[in-house]
């Protein structure tokens, strides 16, 4: 069996569980149209939905592997991991960088804002990931922040924090 299939079929577990467990928070007279386990059972449901495509492309390609004549990827002969002792612990550095990107933001998001937040960490992570134009870095990084910042504060209306925006609603 597959890594990804494993990590699919785990992820899709976790996805039920916390979707359930996010529809049984309780809602209070004070709830907002979304309510309390809006948000997590929406973050649940990608997560699910996610899952189920990693299943089905690791599935799909372990059948058109099989088809074409190649190896299933059960049948292929294991590569030794990347992540062996001999690398120094390297292999958690990708985690080690994501989880700092994370961290700032959330040091930083109720003082400049989360419009200004939320596009610095996706402005950072893209550079992480290995963009190269800065210009198209700052142009997504801009609108996701823009387009976030719409939709959980005029769509979803659930307040964010504004920091420098403050007059602008939240």
């Amino acid at each position: 069996m597959s890594r990804d299939l494993i990590c699919g079929v785990v992820m899709l577990v976790l996805a039920v569980a916390y979707t359930l467990a996010a529809a049984a928070i309780p809602v209070s007279r004070l709830a907002d149209s979304v309510g309390p386990g809006g948000l997590p059972q929406a973050y649940g449901l990608v997560l699910g939905g996610l899952s189920v495509l990693l299943i089905a492309r690791t599935l799909l390609a372990g059948r058109n592997a099989a088809v074409d004549g190649a190896p299933r990827p059960s049948e292929a002969v294991e590569e030794p991991d990347d992540a062996g002792p001999e690398d120094g612990g390297r292999a958690f550095l990708p985690a080690l960088v994501m989880l700092a990107i994370g961290a700032v933001y959330l040091a930083v998001v109720s003082w400049v804002g989360y419009p200004v937040a939320i596009a610095l960490l996706v402005g950072a992570t893209i550079v992480f990931r290995g963009g190269r134009r800065p210009a198209a870095v700052a142009a997504v990084a801009v609108g996701a922040g823009a387009v976030l910042w719409l939709v959980f504060v005029y769509i979803l209306q659930i307040p964010q924090p504004m920091g420098v925006f403050t007059g602008l609603g939240g």
